[in-house]
């Protein structure tokens, strides 16, 4: 049985309102879930057309309840989400469930809501942005994608453990594991934020990248210049591949993908069609969520369960304001696919 706890605040939003509504700690204090997978189940939260998640509990102060997702999305980026708790909160995604005893409770999902961050989450009204019903998200690269190695590139889904692959400041890194996840068409079209996101080819400048590049939304590209140390007072920054859309990426039409994940010793900046693009860094829901068999494997290799970044993440504001300098303003230019390797 695996298990995944998140704080959470109560939310006296209607059922129908994608919104939140942020009851006092008087009225619902900050509450301990515990999502569990039981004997044959999983830690991946579906979203179930209003039903209860079919395969997913969560323990509430002892006592094991069913719960329905109602939606995920992402807080707004006001001034008063700045510094909760120490901690900045805009732009960060949340997800809304309603238990089997009718509570409605909400958590951030990438673990940053401690107890003393959402001890002092401010009650109220909160909007949301991008609201969605898809199933988790993967950071993955899709077949087809050429990895650089010291053997010259190789399509991601010929790489093996104990491969050689480049990183982007020249260094030679094995492969310690290779998952691979396959999503159908109908998948993508019920979850259309599952679909790969098309960085085309020389967006950033020639051959960066060299051709279309498809990623999963979450997969972050790594930036750097003068501009990205302008805003940031990094040398380099990584921003999620969803950022790009509508600054010349686009979404993928809805078709059979297969998304692959490539674990090093460390999270590495390394070359994907020639674009610095990260390997693949495993957060304990995106862990459990890749089932049990998959989830064996790479654990086995796991050299931490937490470790560094290669790089800072920009939120989605930051990223718009640097990918509008290095970019020019907002474009949709779409150009023709390269058909994804089987």
């Amino acid at each position: 049985m695996a298990t995944l706890s998140f704080y959470a605040r109560g939310d006296s939003s209607t059922a129908n309102n994608a919104a939140l509504n942020v009851s006092g700690t008087s009225k619902t204090p900050t509450t301990l879930l515990t999502f569990t997978s039981g004997t044959t189940g999983d830690l991946r939260l579906d979203y179930n057309g209003g039903l209860a998640d079919p395969d997913t509990q969560v323990i509430i102060g002892g006592q094991t309840l069913n719960f329905t997702l109602e939606f995920s999305g992402n807080l707004p980026a006001t001034n008063k989400l700045a510094n909760v708790g120490g901690t900045d909160l805009r732009g960060k995604q949340i997800a809304v469930i309603t238990t089997s005893a009718g509570q409605r409770f909400f958590f951030v999902t990438d673990g940053s809501g401690t107890l003393a961050v959402m001890n002092g989450f401010p009650n109220g009204a909160h909007a949301i942005a991008s609201v969605t019903n898809t199933t988790p998200v993967f950071m993955c690269f899709a077949s087809g994608t050429l990895i650089a190695t010291p053997d010259g590139l190789r399509k991601v889904e010929s790489l093996r453990a104990g491969d050689l692959v480049l990183t982007a400041d020249g260094r030679a890194l094995p492969l310690r594991w290779h998952g691979a996840l396959d999503f159908s068409a109908t998948d993508l079209m019920l979850w259309p934020d599952l679909r790969p996101v098309v960085i085309p080819a020389h967006l950033f400048g020639p051959d960066l990248p060299a051709r279309d590049l498809h990623l999963s939304g979450c997969h972050r590209i790594a930036l750097s210049g003068w501009e990205v140390e302008l805003l940031s007072g990094e040398s380099g920054v990584l921003v999620p591949a969803r950022h790009l859309i509508g600054h010349g990426a686009w979404q993928g039409d809805a078709g059979p993908v297969t998304y692959h994940h490539l674990y090093l010793d460390e999270h590495a900046v390394i070359l994907s069609e020639n674009l610095p693009t990260e390997s693949f860094q495993p957060a304990a829901r995106m862990v459990e969520a890749l089932g049990a068999r998959m989830r064996a494997k790479l654990e086995s290799v796991m050299t931490a369960a937490v470790r560094p970044d290669a790089g800072l993440t920009l939120k989605r504001h930051e990223s718009l304001v640097l990918l509008s300098q290095l970019l020019g303003g907002p474009h949709t230019e779409r150009r023709p696919e390269l058909p994804l390797a089987a």
